[in-house]
């Protein structure tokens, strides 16, 4: 495995909608995971382990951690 310096959000509600509604197989050429951007890239990080969480009080507010015991504290709101 190799180990990237960065964390990256995704949005797969449109997958995950794709797949609640659908009961066939999906269509040929029908957007795929692999072919979305993420939303976010956060970098900052130079060791790996993450752990990361959502604050429940400050919308968009996101804190990371590492295994050299650093934080980051990211805000996707601008």
């Amino acid at each position: 495995m190799c180990f990237q310096p960065y964390m990256q959000i995704w949005d797969f509600s449109t997958h995950l909608n794709a797949l609640a509604e659908s009961e066939t197989e999906v269509p040929r050429g029908a957007s795929s995971v692999f072919n979305q951007a993420p939303l976010f890239n956060f970098k900052g990080h130079k060791d790996e382990g993450y752990a990361i969480d959502w604050s429940p009080r400050v919308a968009g507010r996101l804190v990371t951690g590492n295994m050299e015991r650093y934080f980051l504290l990211f805000s996707i709101l601008h």
